[in-house]
């Protein structure tokens, strides 16, 4: 009688664990905010800080910063610099980072962005959104889900103008201007260019102290009338009168040619004839 025995054999198969990103946020990172005056020629600089723990075996990470589509975003150029107290934070270029944190252990990281812009920035608040992300270094896993941080760039509206081809600039000031006629005769003319800048709409002002009359210094009673032209087109002075006017938003701005003709000299006694125009200039 022959017995027979049977084996049964179980084999189970028991997959390699994948080893997790554990990097988390003891502090997450508020939205940077960056104050840009308009025409700087170095840009502006915007921080934000948080704080990193790491929970995980391993102990190096790559920090990223990737820009997420927008209008505006190829006329900024925005550059990231991160510190830490000591040397664990190593850039790998302007937007990526490499940090050696040991397990258990947690760091402040201070996230600073320099702003510039290719042209002027135009008046108001522009945000850029980038999205911060974490991976370990030896597997290229991700640690953490999506994390978005804007990056808010506050230009205020400003205007500069200036007057090119008056005589003594700055004589008296900064903001000070004159123009020397030299002996007055009928149909004299002076051109002057006003020049302007500005990142949004601008409303001029333009007030004559002796309503668009070249008064006598010393006989009130006596004075030459003259016309003044921005652009060909003549302005009553009168009365103090306000324009509107546009620029492209650029550092060279525009130049707008002025000319004042002198009226009818005829009759006037000899002496020093004068008129002060104040100019007011504001961005909107």
């Amino acid at each position: 009688m022959n017995k027979s025995k049977s084996i049964t054999m179980a084999i189970f198969w028991l997959p390699w664990a994948v080893q997790a990103c554990d990097l988390d946020f003891n502090l997450e990172p508020s939205p940077i905010n960056v104050s840009y005056e308009p025409f700087s020629a170095v840009g502006a600089l915007g921080k934000t800080t948080f704080e990193l723990r790491n929970t995980a075996q391993e102990d190096k990470f790559i920090l990223d910063l990737r820009a997420i589509e927008a209008p505006t975003l190829d006329e900024y150029q925005i550059l990231f610099e991160a510190n830490t107290s000591d040397a664990q934070l190593r850039p790998i270029d302007d937007q990526r980072f490499e940090l050696q944190l040991a397990p258990g252990e947690s760091k402040k990281i201070d996230l600073n962005a320099l702003v510039s812009h290719a042209s002027v920035p135009p008046a108001g608040v522009t945000e850029i959104t980038f999205e911060l992300s974490a991976t370990s270094a030896n597997t290229g896993i991700d640690c953490w889900e999506q994390l978005y941080l804007p990056v808010h760039i506050n230009a205020p509206s400003r205007a500069q103008f200036n007057i090119a081809g008056a005589d003594t600039a700055y004589f008296d000031g900064p903001n000070l201007y004159h123009l020397d006629f030299g002996k007055l005769v009928s149909g004299m003319n002076r051109r002057v260019f006003f020049q302007l800048r500005a990142n949004d709409k601008v409303t001029m002002t333009l007030e004559s102290e002796n309503n668009g009359r070249m008064v006598h210094q010393t006989q009130s009673k006596y004075g030459v009338a003259y016309t003044f032209s921005l652009e060909g087109q003549e302005l009553d002075l009168s009365s103090k009168t306000t324009i509107h006017l546009e620029t492209a938003p650029t550092f060279r701005g525009i130049s707008m040619p002025v000319d004042i003709t002198i009226g009818s000299t005829n009759g006037i006694p000899s002496g020093d004839y004068a008129d002060t125009i104040t100019i007011d200039v504001s961005a909107l």
